[in-house]
């Protein structure tokens, strides 16, 4: 994370960089700097694992019952204020509300939360005392169900990858067969059945899983293609921080005109082709040795 930090400083010498913009970048440059460095002081045993992964738990639980409340009881005065400020174009939808209970945004929230499941129910899988396994059940099986709620659709894949990550790192194989079953049940479930399709959350989630019939999809995919087009001759990309519509006060050239929708796709436009790839190299790395370890 020292290199990647070290890279994005050198793209300071990027013609097309602002220097405004690269400061205001600061979960591209420093964040997985600092979040190492605080793992390192912080995990010094097995034992503190487990403490984070409680503290996890509680957070999890508190986020879900943040969403229940906007949907249940209603938008607090901030929330209904973000939302009449251009909130509302992405979150009240006519195929259904996408709540987002103290995330950023729907998607973080989504995200977050089938993270959160899949490594909770891992958690419940391997805790040998009984009122501890039920309580990280309970949390996976919430945590999924406010994955939902968010309507963030693309937010699904995250648990079915950590699902098969998972099962290839503990090695075992009666575990790895149960959880590709599961997998391949899950998608013949979205993909080649109409069953829920009348629940608004299986029915938005459901058009994942058919990306061709999808406009919003297609939308995003063109974004891409134009976004390609102009970044082709950039193997360093266009700047930190000058991607996507939000960064417009920076400079209006067409990566800020044209929503990113994704954070990998904010680093390839930002750090090009070249920072992209050792970006994705340093996490893989990362997960590598970890999971090694």
């Amino acid at each position: 994370m020292i290199f990647w930090c070290i890279y994005c400083v050198l793209e300071l010498a990027n013609p097309t960089s602002v220097t405004e913009a690269w400061l205001g970048s600061r979960a591209v440059v420093f964040n997985g700097v600092v979040m190492t460095f605080l793992a390192i002081l912080a995990i010094d045993s097995f034992k503190t694992v487990k403490q984070i992964l409680f503290l996890l738990s509680i957070l999890t639980l508190l986020a879900v019952f943040k969403a229940l409340v906007q949907k249940y009881i209603g938008w607090d005065t901030m929330e209904l204020n973000w939302l009449s400020t251009g909130g509302a174009k992405t979150h009240i939808l006519g195929t259904g509300t996408r709540y987002f209970s103290f995330f950023t945004d729907a998607g973080n929230f989504g995200s977050n939360m089938g993270f959160a499941g899949a490594v909770f129910m891992f958690i419940a899988l391997f805790e040998k005392k009984l009122l501890l396994k039920v309580y990280y059940f309970t949390v996976s099986v919430l945590g999924f169900y406010a994955l939902f709620m968010s309507g963030t659709r693309g937010a699904i894949i995250v648990p079915l990858v950590t699902f098969l990550v998972m099962a290839i790192i503990c090695r075992k194989v009666k575990m790895l067969i149960m959880l590709g079953s599961l997998l391949v049940i899950v998608f013949i479930f979205f993909r080649y059945t109409y069953i829920g399709q009348g629940h608004t959350m299986i029915r938005r989630m459901r058009t994942a899983f058919r990306a061709e019939e999808d406009a919003s999809y297609l939308v995003r995919k063109n974004n891409q293609a134009l976004l390609s087009e102009y970044i082709k001759d950039r193997p360093f990309g266009v700047g930190i921080g000058l991607s996507g519509v939000e960064n417009r006060k920076y400079s209006s050239i067409l990566s800020t005109q044209v929503p990113h929708d994704s954070w990998y796709v904010k680093i390839w436009v930002d750090t090009g082709i070249v920072g992209f790839i050792s970006y994705r190299g340093i996490l893989l790395l990362a997960i590598d040795q970890a999971a090694w370890r």
